[in-house]
């Protein structure tokens, strides 16, 4: 894979300065190289307003500052930040909410905390929408100053300029706090509406609208492709006997249960894309003896990618807009219902214990996993079970629009996929002989990667995924678009998930399941016509093939190539 540093020279600004913080050594902006390194130890730690808001006023500690171009913002750990509209020359001040600084989780590729209105409004813990946090995103959707932008694309996302809060805070005459939030839409509306009309700024947007603008907002910073890790190879499978003779299992990563003797491990890899569906796949191990017991796959392979059972009576919440994965229920290959029956996603990452917790969160104590801690049950011989999950890879929850927007969609291409030759010299090897298979993708103008599996290049509906014929699967999601300075055309980066539905060559191929995009990205180049560049190394990526057949040489991961091409100028 090609190694490069990327920047958004469009969008460079000076640093805030941050106290504590040696706020000169980059720049806050800059979403591959900052704000992680502006701070060190527990001193500080990044964030970004999502969707991005600029020039919107925070305050933590001693520091006072305004959101920057891409809505960064960075406060000590453990302090309160308040988000708020004023301006000097007006009397009154809207307060839209704080919320605690935490530090990310301690393993994370992307060390940055996304803030979004539902962090504001203290209502990340519920799967459902309240007033205050439709209030906060409906007024600062009023007040953007932007033209000529769509709400709800990746790329959108808000200014608001001084002379613009100036005005609204003195033409409504009065501050506005939490409880003046909490009102509903309608008497929000009520409240707000004539100030913004005198200034020139539109009325609130519809209730519907402001859902659907909420959610991409919050779907965009969950999206990315999760894991739950178990060794299911047989030296993984020592070391799991291992760790059950020292710890009982305690550290052990994936999910997991015992019961008289019988052990269940296994793992999963699973995608949320900016909407916020579900896709993935996963293999399990169960038995008294764990070196022979027959490898078994979980049932997201038969299962519609988004239509994956929710069971109701479940309390296990992870994402905090649609409640996806309340609860969420998969089927064994023994017949066996799985449900996840706890567990919250933090800042990246679930623990499975409170040494997990407490390791994978630094700051955090176990007295504050209460009720965080991923469990499972199920029918069968092993009722329960502990379960973890982490995050892998960099998200960007708002793409760059002078990238972003100037690519006409849908984008679509051919991912050749190969498989690493063993013969010296030929690791990437992209000859015929180790060629795997085609798959036809097309990317989305909401920045979600889906099939083209009748290869017709038809337009796609972007909410059913219907092309007019087929009903397309979701593959991936796009993680940054990014213009380059040492490269005349810009890239898109993306993290693609093969499970065997889309990979497999045959009814009874079990073992090939792609990922891409979270050690590695998949860097796809643009041409000044935004077509996608073949030549180069900047269309490749590496992957890894975690579920191939385990033997006693323990060949768990297998390393290949995939090569993207355009199709259908």
């Amino acid at each position: 894979m090609m190694k490069r540093i990327l920047v958004l020279p469009a969008l460079m600004v000076s640093i805030l300065a941050l106290s504590g913080c040696d706020a000169g050594s980059s720049n806050l902006d800059d979403p591959i190289q900052g704000p992680a390194s502006s701070c060190t130890g527990d001193k500080c730690t990044p964030g970004i307003f999502s969707p991005v808001v600029k020039d919107l006023e925070y305050k933590c500690a001693n520091i006072t500052a305004l959101t920057s171009a891409n809505g960064f913002f960075s406060c000590p750990v453990e302090e309160t930040v308040s988000f708020l509209i004023s301006h000097p020359e007006s009397d009154f001040t809207i307060k839209l909410g704080n919320f605690v600084m935490k530090k990310p989780y301690a393993n994370a590729v992307d060390n940055r905390f996304f803030v979004t209105p539902r962090n504001l409004a203290g209502s990340e813990t519920s799967t459902l929408i309240g007033n205050r946090e439709q209030n906060i995103i409906a007024l600062l959707q009023a007040l953007n100053s932007l033209t000529g932008v769509t709400p709800g694309l990746p790329s959108y996302r808000i200014s608001l300029p001084s002379a613009d809060k100036k005005a609204f805070l003195n033409a409504l005459g009065r501050s506005l706090d939490t409880a003046d939030f909490d009102s509903t839409p309608a008497d929000f509306a009520l409240l707000v509406n004539g100030a913004l009309l005198a200034v020139g700024k539109p009325i609130l947007a519809s209730e519907a609208d402001t859902k659907a603008l909420l959610a991409t907002a919050v779907n965009a910073t969950v999206a990315g492709i999760y894991y739950s890790f178990a060794p299911l190879s047989n030296d993984g499978i020592n070391q799991l006997l291992l760790l059950t003779t020292q710890t009982g299992l305690t550290d052990t990563p994936g999910f997991i249960g015992q019961s008289a003797g019988v052990t269940l491990l296994g793992h999963t890899a699973l995608a949320v894309d900016r909407s916020g569906r579900l896709f993935g796949f996963g293999e399990y191990v169960k038995g008294v003896n764990l070196r022979s017991a027959p490898r078994e796959y979980l049932d997201f392979r038969v299962v519609a990618s988004n239509a994956l059972t929710v069971a109701p009576s479940g309390n296990a919440l992870l994402w905090p807009y649609n409640g996806n994965l309340k609860g969420l229920s998969f089927a064994l290959e023994n017949t066996n219902i799985v449900t996840l029956s706890q567990g919250v996603v933090e800042r990246g990452a679930m623990a499975a214990t409170t040494g997990q917790y407490e390791e994978q969160y630094k700051l955090g104590l176990a007295t504050a996993s209460v009720g965080k801690l991923g469990t499972w049950t199920a029918s069968g011989t092993i009722p329960s079970g502990r379960f973890n999950l982490y995050r892998s890879g960099f998200i960007f929850p708002v793409l760059t629009p002078e990238v972003w927007d100037s690519v006409a969609f849908p984008l679509h291409l051919t991912a050749k996929i190969y498989k690493s030759s063993t013969a010296v010299g030929e690791e990437n090897c992209t000859s015929v002989a180790c060629l795997l298979k085609e798959v036809p993708l097309t990317i989305l103008a909401d920045g979600n990667v889906v099939t083209d599996s009748n290869v017709d290049c038809a337009a796609v509906n972007p909410v059913t995924l219907s092309d007019g014929s087929v009903t397309e699967a979701p593959v991936g999601v796009v993680n940054r678009a990014i213009d380059a300075v040492d490269s005349a055309s810009p890239f898109l980066d993306v993290s693609l998930l093969f499970p065997i539905s889309i990979f497999k060559n045959a009814p009874t191929d079990k073992r090939r399941h792609i990922q891409v995009g979270t050690w590695s990205s998949a860097f796809i180049q643009l041409t000044n016509t935004f077509e996608i560049k073949v030549d180069g190394v900047n269309n490749s990526a590496t992957w890894y093939d975690f579920f191939v057949e385990y033997t006693d040489s323990d060949s768990t991961e297998i390393a290949g190539k995939i090569v993207f091409s355009p199709r259908c100028p």
